[in-house]
């Protein structure tokens, strides 16, 4: 990893944006140039999405902070992007350069009145990992544990609000260069949530009490959470444990067995379940970065500075529309649909049957699919089901609102299932939660 320069400042930031746009519609014309004569039409359109995607992921990249965060749950988003695009921005997970040894060593004096070198008794220099809002740096304590010290990024803090903005620009841009327009309602909840998101993650204290919430509650069997260390911890410093481990593509390329993918991918699903159910809180930040894959076949979950805590009622009204679903009871599918307030109070069950259950079972057999036998073998996972523009205009005056505790459990249910299938993971979908039988999960 080499250093690079980070664009800041409001001005530079715009511009940068600026030249996102110009970049992505320089590069769709010539698409649309070549897309006459090409005779592999489908490997065009791959080709081209590829290609913004990195654009994309290039100028996202150097702004960091709200744009990167945005880049990492967009690449989730699979009603709002193509697999091509969002592919390229997934890369946003843990493939980002870190800032120059300066910064870092600036930051440690404003936080700790100190240089790292003497605050620990060891302390690298060079970052092995970066994310959107911080880079991670290895380190020992004086007391001899091996850690990881997360340093965030400068300017972050100053930039959300004007980073919004900007965006908003960005995904109005792109919509010109795909052959998918972003719903309007998706975006606009979509950069409220980061927003609140962000004010959350760059507060590197309260992610410290989160991961230390989640490793005393989260009692799922070879989940592995590290240990926080608060006296090495500032609203702008994290340091946690060091876990020794391979992110999701470095160990698919160590060729794990099937029985290892299948129960690395056990630990996950169970995690996930309980999380929802049981402890009504959710990692909700669920990029593929996120995951560390540990030599004892443990699997660690990493960054907990966005965690969405679901209300009492939610959890069991979403277990309601997915045992509906699986009972193939539209009546209760519907009534589960009114009290997550999905729709309008106007909506009667007879119009629902008519102009909305068409346009939503593709998607209720896909959410529904892994339960339909006791065992799943995730690698068959289709994709999911984007609906078409006409269908989602005829359903959208339905539609009362996306509620903020839905969107977060879309995304996260969405991104197990995605990271399942990268796996290849046969599971057992046995649980006391959706229409199975009282299996533990301790």
């Amino acid at each position: 990893m080499s250093d690079t320069k980070i664009v800041t400042g409001k001005f530079s930031r715009t511009l940068k944006t600026t030249a996102i746009a110009t970049k992505s519609g320089i590069k769709h014309l010539g698409y649309l140039g070549a897309k006459q004569f090409s005779s592999t039409p489908d490997q065009l359109l791959q080709n081209h999405e590829e290609e913004i995607g990195k654009v994309l992921f290039k100028g996202l990249s150097q702004m960091r902070g709200t744009a990167l965060k945005a880049s990492q749950l967009l690449s989730l988003e699979a009603d709002l992007l193509p697999e091509g695009i969002r592919n390229e921005l997934s890369k946003s997970c843990y493939q980002v350069p870190p800032i120059n040894k300066a910064l870092v060593r600036k930051i440690f004096i404003q936080e700790f009145g100190q240089e790292a070198s003497k605050l620990y008794q060891e302390f690298s220099g060079s970052a092995f990992a970066a994310a959107s809002l911080g880079q991670v740096h290895k380190g020992k304590l004086p007391s001899g544990e091996e850690v990881a010290i997360k340093v965030q990024y400068p300017g972050v803090r100053e930039s959300i609000d004007s980073d919004l903005k900007i965006l908003s620009f960005v995904l109005s841009s792109l919509s010109l260069t795909t052959n998918y327009l972003p719903r309007k309602d998706v975006i606009s909840t979509t950069l409220d949530e980061i927003e609140i998101c962000l004010k959350d993650e760059v507060d590197y204290q309260k992610e410290a009490k989160n991961t230390q919430w989640f490793k005393e509650n989260l009692n799922v069997i070879n989940i592995r959470i590290p240990e926080v260390y608060d006296d090495y911890t500032s609203s702008r410093i994290l340091t946690t444990e060091f876990l020794s481990g391979h992110h999701i593509d470095e160990w698919l390329a160590t060729n794990p067995t099937q029985r290892q993918r299948n129960f690395a991918g056990q630990t996950i699903f169970n995690a996930f379940l309980y999380s929802a159910f049981e402890l009504k809180a959710l990692h909700a930040d669920p990029h593929l970065g996120n995951y560390l894959f540990l030599d004892s076949g443990e699997v660690a979950l990493l960054d907990f500075g966005c965690v969405k805590y679901l209300s009492d009622s939610f959890p069991t009204d979403i277990a309601s529309l997915i045992n509906a679903i699986l009972r193939e009871d539209q009546q209760s599918v519907f009534t589960s649909y009114k009290a997550l307030d999905l729709f309008s109070e106007e909506l009667s069950y007879d119009d629902y049957k008519e102009s909305l259950y068409p346009v939503l079972s593709p998607m209720q057999e896909w959410i529904a699919s892994p339960y339909q036998s006791k065992i799943f073998d995730f690698s068959k996972l289709t994709s999911p089901i984007t609906i078409e523009p006409n269908k989602h205009q005829q359903a959208v005056k339905y539609l009362h609102g996306l509620q903020r505790d839905q969107m977060y459990f879309d995304r996260s249910y969405f991104g197990i299932y995605q990271l399942l299938k990268k796996m290849g993971a046969v599971v057992s979908t046995d649980n006391p939660w959706l229409g199975r039988s009282n299996v533990s999960f301790h």
